[in-house]
């Protein structure tokens, strides 16, 4: 299997396409990294990594198919489950390399741009979950390219699934960003005429006609917001969405676009509302467990795929 996998990458990395996507990665993270001081961390620069990525290994791996290769490694005695895999880990170490090239001009250029509140640590758990995203796009490309003999239709399938994730990343995290509570104001013209006052405090204020009024803010369950199992799922579902994670690192690093005395604030203020009332603690709190998400992604993505591998027809 070694001798596969460095065969394979041989014929990869060696690839017009290869050199060329190295080349716009390189310009990105040069580019992405002087713009950091002025414009922050830009998710963008990651998410066209990722679609690169995606682009070469499904280019790549397809010609496996059309070019006959695949036919000539089970010639040459080598299994379905052997020449899978090598192709799975020549892919990821491709795209690995791909990533290395835009990382780290970006993060080491544009270090300075991130606030003493960003962390080495929680920048490494930032750089580990958009490698673990890249991974697994790779991945879910390589079986693909390698499940679906005809390369056009791999394509669509790929953009498809694109696409879903992002519609998918939009209809869960809709509700899951959604408040436990809706607040609302009532006024009342006398103080008699207050209820639940011990619960719900009142201050006086003046109403649009300037008259004199006791303002009570009180809350209702809001009814669009999920819990229980139905919440569990949901999270879940939406940790799984690449693009979900993408959204996730961005808005961890807007966070960390305060100074240290504004995040002790905002991370003071989200333990205050607790889990189940708003999203965004839970984001924040549990981001560095993304990559197991990925990992359980790929892991799936794996065994569907060598499965489905060893029945199609390879001519």
């Amino acid at each position: 299997m070694f001798r596969l996998i460095m065969t394979n990458l041989k014929h990869l990395t060696f690839g017009k396409l290869f050199l060329l996507a190295a080349a716009a990665e390189l310009f990105f993270g040069i580019n992405g990294g002087l713009n950091v001081k002025a414009d922050g961390f830009d998710v963008k620069y990651f998410i066209f990594t990722v679609l690169l990525c995606a682009a070469v290994t499904l280019l790549n791996l397809g010609r496996e198919h059309t070019d006959g290769t695949l036919r000539n490694k089970l010639t040459l005695g080598y299994s379905r489950g052997k020449i899978f895999f090598s192709l799975i880990v020549s892919a990821a170490i491709c795209s690995t390399v791909l990533y290395t090239i835009v990382s780290v001009p970006y993060f080491l250029i544009g270090r300075s741009g991130f606030t003493k509140s960003m962390s080495s640590e929680m920048l490494l758990g930032v750089v580990m979950i958009i490698y673990s995203t890249t991974l697994l796009i790779t991945v879910g490309s390589a079986v693909l390219a390698l499940c679906i003999p005809r390369l056009p239709v791999a394509a669509v399938v790929l953009l498809a699934a694109a696409i879903g994730f992002g519609i998918a990343e939009d209809g869960l995290g809709r509700p899951l960003n959604e408040n436990k509570y809706d607040g609302y104001m009532v006024y009342y013209p006398t103080r008699e005429e207050v209820e639940d006052e011990d619960k719900y405090p009142v201050e006086l204020e003046k109403d649009e006609n300037g008259n004199l009024v006791y303002a009570q803010f009180r809350e209702q369950p809001n009814e669009f917001y999920v819990s229980g199992t139905k919440r569990i799922v949901y999270k879940t579902l939406y940790f799984l969405d690449p693009y979900a994670q993408f959204r996730t690192v961005e808005r961890v690093m807007r966070l960390y676009d305060f100074d240290d005395e504004e995040l002790e604030v905002d991370l003071a203020a989200l333990d205050a509302m607790g889990e189940d009332i708003d999203f965004r603690w839970e984001i924040y709190r549990n981001y560095s467990y993304l990559p197991l998400y990925s990992g359980a992604f790929i892991l799936v993505l794996l065994i569907g795929g060598v499965l489905l591998f060893r029945k199609i027809n390879i001519n």
